[in-house]
């Protein structure tokens, strides 16, 4: 899709669904054109928190300016966690227990700080990656 007709669908989802989470991803992962394979590599490379046998935690979020980050994580199962002051449980898809989702939690907390250089590590990358495709996008971007 051509960067015109991208700007003109962007500002309909913005009128029809301002407060969609997809809109965080602009610029990040979503943008007009072709995949860009060394960009989406990159970010991936970077939302990778690591592995904690039996789990893999992965970043969730992709906006930028969360307040909280969340996080994927994936064993027998998957859920979602946000991780801030507290560690909460957002969703859990399928596959695990309360015990495990407990278990979980504290897996979490004692790697919160490996969570936080990952955050961080994201957002070096993604925040001149949005910055550069908002320029182009023109006007209705920054909105």
């Amino acid at each position: 899709m051509s960067i015109p007709d991208f700007v003109h669908w962007l500002r309909l989802f913005r009128t029809h669904f301002p407060d969609d989470s997809r809109l965080t991803d602009l610029g990040i992962s979503w943008y007009p054109g072709p995949r860009q394979p060394e960009h989406d590599s990159r970010l991936d490379q970077a939302r990778d928190v690591g592995s904690y046998s039996p789990y893999h935690v992965s970043l969730s979020s992709w906006g930028v300016d969360e307040a909280r980050i969340q996080v994927c994580v994936q064993g027998e199962g998957e859920a979602l966690f946000w991780v801030g002051s507290s560690i909460d449980l957002d969703r859990c898809y399928y596959g695990f227990d309360d015990k495990q989702l407990d278990q979980i939690r504290d897996l979490l907390a004692t790697h919160r700080e490996e969570i936080f250089a990952a955050w961080e590590r994201y957002r070096v990358y993604a925040k001149p990656a949005r910055a550069r495709w908002l320029t182009r996008l023109g006007e209705v971007g920054a909105a």
